[in-house]
């Protein structure tokens, strides 16, 4: 098929997602990319999949209110342009990835060309109510001129030809908030790279994603603070980046837990902080899909997560895991049954195997190319 691609995300699981899902996509087909300049680049770089690869230019004003009034008029016309280029291109269809302004991105309201959303989630700062440490004055002041960006997000959406979801929790939730069916997919796991290994693990345990109110690091800190200091292990928090570090940092001190943040690292660092961990920890808030447990496990990992979101539909049978309620004292003490019974090589290498036959970014990527040619 000849496909052209939409995308304006940041780093994070999403863009790594995109990354895997261009790899095995550009094996049978033609793809070229549209990026909005203000997308992530570095992270999980995508140009040797590529056919053809475009970048729109949009300046977003530092200053508010115009920060927030140019995503209402300056960017929707970059798409506007970006769909223009893409009608005009003669391609069997859009694979349209969020916009990490508007969430479902403006082009989808503007092309006439066969449209697929990959959706991993609606605007959820308007569904929601985290609980924030930083810029929390800030973001109760702009908010009434933010608001319309619920709207936006919902009638984009809409103008999909096809939405694809990465969880029947994702499926629940978008369906009853856009009013529209969806289509599942599960994401994947790299198996090539993320495996085990009979190294000893470390006395530490490990959590990644942004450090950012809805990833709830601080349940963590608060639910290791509970176990005994002696046999309590260091916290190890890799991420990109995130608007919550020095309250984390501040919380961490004050509970007597030793935390170390490792900001940006690349793959061969993270897998390593896979393979040398005693258990990987995730308490995000009703994320919609766990890719980090994916990888964890796959490395070998006992997984303590907390049961909310999408991730219920991943812990369970040969996936090794604990699964609590938003609960620091059954969350510490689930870490401690997991710290006392580290799995055995045999455990792990039944995981791996599950994971390659079950959850491989190829199998993911053979259902979604179905998906799009349905």
């Amino acid at each position: 098929m000849n496909l052209a691609v939409v995308h304006n995300l940041p780093a994070g699981g999403q863009k790594k997602a995109l990354y895997y899902q261009l790899k095995y996509l550009s094996q049978n087909h033609e793809i070229d990319l549209y990026e909005v300049s203000t997308a992530d680049q570095g992270f999980y770089p995508v140009k040797s999949f590529l056919r053809n690869y475009f970048v729109e230019k949009y300046i977003q004003p530092k200053k508010f209110p115009m920060s927030v009034l140019s995503i209402y008029f300056s960017l929707a016309n970059v798409y506007k342009k970006i769909a223009e280029k893409i009608d005009k291109g003669n391609y069997d269809a859009v694979l349209v990835y969020p916009c990490f302004f508007t969430q479902s991105p403006y082009i989808l309201k503007y092309l006439n060309t066969r449209s697929i959303y990959i959706c991993p989630e609606v605007k959820r700062e308007f569904y929601e109510t985290f609980t924030r440490k930083s810029n929390n004055i800030t973001y109760k002041l702009t908010l009434p001129l933010r608001w319309p960006l619920k709207y936006i997000d919902l009638k984009n959406a809409m103008r999909a030809n096809k939405i694809v979801v990465n969880s029947k929790f994702s499926k629940e939730r978008i369906e009853k908030i856009y009013g529209k069916n969806t289509t599942l997919n599960y994401l994947g796991v790299d198996t090539d790279f993320y495996r085990p290994t009979d190294r000893k693990p470390e006395n530490f345990v490990l959590s990644i994603g942004e450090i950012s109110p809805h990833k709830a690091h601080d349940f963590i800190i608060r639910s290791l603070a509970l176990i005994p200091e002696k046999i309590r292990p260091t916290f190890y928090l890799a991420a990109q980046g995130g608007s919550e570090i020095e309250h984390i940092k501040k919380l961490a001190r004050e509970s007597n837990v030793v935390l170390k943040i490792f900001l940006k690292i690349n793959d061969k660092e993270l897998l390593d902080l896979y393979r040398q961990a005693r258990v990987y920890l995730y308490a995000a808030i009703n994320e919609p899909f766990g890719l980090t447990i994916l990888e964890a496990v796959s490395c070998g990992l006992p997984v303590v997560a907390v049961k909310e979101g999408g991730i219920g539909e991943l812990i369970g049978g040969e996936m090794k895991g604990y699964l609590t309620d938003r609960d620091e004292g059954k969350f510490s003490q689930a870490i401690i049954r997991s710290l006392n019974s580290p799995l055995s090589d045999e455990e792990k290498n039944m995981q791996f195997e599950f994971i390659k036959k079950n959850w491989s970014w190829e199998k993911s990527v053979r259902e979604f190319e179905k998906v799009i040619s349905d």
